[in-house]
Formats: structure tokens, C-alpha cells, sequence
């Protein structure tokens, strides 16, 4: 998973951090079913399914750093069973 950087913030009184969101399937190539979710910092990240081995999605004020370098099983959100590698 990566943060993208963060754009400078719209003028005041408006201050919010738009950032990039990416998961990269790393172990096959293709994308996923499950709808992915996980935690970063204490904000959670719903990626979705994807169909391609990357998917970016946008959310607000996430900081650089709060989300997990991997997300297996031992830290996605919800009871998804699938094996990972």
C-alpha cells in the first residue's frame, strides 16, 4: 500500500489533505474479489474489488506513514478467509 503525497492545502478556511490510496497486488497478476478495507492510522481505507493489479482510491487528511506497508489477513477488516501468499 502507498500514500501519495499530499497536494498543498486550498486556501482558508478549507483545509483538508486530499491523498492517494494505492494497493498493488503483489502475488499474481490480476486483481482481487474481496472488498478490501483496512486501517490506516485511525481512519479506515475501503479500497473495494478490483479487476487489475492496482486500484487508487482518495481520501482526506490521512497521514503519511499511517497505513501498513502489507495487508494480508493478519490486518485487512471484515471475515474474508482467503489465503494469502
Amino acid at each position: 500500500v502507498t500514500v501519495g503525497e499530499c497536494p498543498p492545502p486550498p486556501p482558508p478556511p478549507v483545509q483538508v489533505c486530499k491523498r492517494t490510496i494505492s494497493a498493488t497486488r503483489r502475488d499474481a497478476n490480476h486483481g482481487w474479489g474481496m472488498s478490501l478495507r483496512f486501517k490506516c492510522g485511525d481512519t479506515e481505507v475501503t479500497i473495494g474489488n478490483s479487476d487489475q493489479v492496482e486500484k487508487t482510491v482518495f481520501y482526506d487528511n490521512v497521514a503519511t506513514g499511517s497505513c501498513p506497508s502489507r495487508v494480508d489477513k493478519s490486518n485487512w477488516l471484515g471475515d474474508h478467509t482467503y489465503g494469502d501468499f
